[in-house]
């Protein structure tokens, strides 16, 4: 099970970008920031909305040095289609049916998804945040990520700020989505 401030584990993963097939690892991103988004292999559990935000988030963060990607357990035929049904993606999706499942494991998150994982630019393991990844958050983690990066915080600082900032964060949506009804 991966602990805060660890090394991401390496893993080797298939994957699509831009309708193409390649070989990815967490290894060739060294030297990014990268947010890793483990989503469930039944695309009904996600958000199309959340997919597409993260191309969004995907775009925006390349300008910060930072990588997104997807990862899942399925299979890569199953991916294209529900691309194109989407219209695209903007970041890699990986691909590894039983290598998804281990690198999975390997964050020792082995029932539990969606999760992402925000790791700095040595590959250790900033925060986890389990459950649906809001763009707010993303930046918010993404801020802190870039303060540790430049020393102004320590491992522990940055996570409590992620930790405070978050719970403000989910406060404020729960709000808005209760004052709707």
């Amino acid at each position: 099970m991966v602990t805060m401030g660890s090394k991401a584990p390496e893993f080797n993963l298939k994957g699509l970008r831009a309708g193409k097939i390649a070989d990815y690892s967490l290894q060739s991103f060294s030297g990014k920031w990268l947010v890793l988004f483990f989503y469930p292999a039944d695309f009904t559990f996600i958000c199309p909305t959340e997919v597409t935000g993260f191309s969004k988030m995907a775009g925006e963060f390349r300008a910060e040095e930072a990588e997104v990607l997807g990862a899942s357990v399925d299979s890569i035929e199953t991916h294209r289609s529900w691309i194109d049904e989407l219209g695209g993606i903007d970041y890699p999706l990986l691909i590894g049916e039983q290598g998804g499942l281990e690198a999975v494991t390997a964050f020792g998150m082995e029932t539990v998804l969606p999760f992402s994982v925000f790791a700095d630019r040595q590959g250790r393991v900033v925060t986890l945040k389990v459950g649906e990844l809001h763009a707010d958050e993303a930046h918010l983690i993404l801020e802190r990520m870039q303060h540790f990066d430049r020393g102004e915080l320590n491992l522990a600082a940055a996570r409590e700020q992620i930790a405070a900032g978050s719970a403000r964060l989910n406060a404020a949506r729960a709000l808005r989505g209760a004052s709707k009804e």
